[in-house]
């Protein structure tokens, strides 16, 4: 079974955009995608990432290819042991709730 790596693909999305020297107003102004949905797939936030239009659209505009993100979990079905990162980045350094 396959899972999205959402830490890693946040962690990209966020390289990406400090790449270009922009704030997630003006990626929000040029993709159609809000600030705080930028900043909740930067931080690996579970909600953002049950929509997939908003992740490919930033990833298109970052030219990062989602696929690269996928990693194979587990032997076959999906089992509850399998669910990747529990907690957000915000919550593993300690920050969140």
């Amino acid at each position: 079974m396959k899972r999205l790596d959402r830490i890693a693909l946040g962690r990209a999305l966020f390289l990406a955009r400090e790449a270009l020297r922009l704030t997630t107003r003006e990626i929000a102004a040029r993709t159609g995608v809000s600030a705080a949905t930028v900043s909740r797939a930067e931080r690996a936030h579970p909600d953002i990432y049950q929509n997939a239009e908003s992740v490919l659209l930033l990833c298109d505009h970052y030219d990062v290819d989602p696929f690269a993100f996928l990693v194979t979990v587990g032997g076959g079905e999906f089992s509850s042991g399998d669910v990747f990162h529990e907690k957000t980045p915000m919550k593993q350094a300690g920050r969140g709730a």
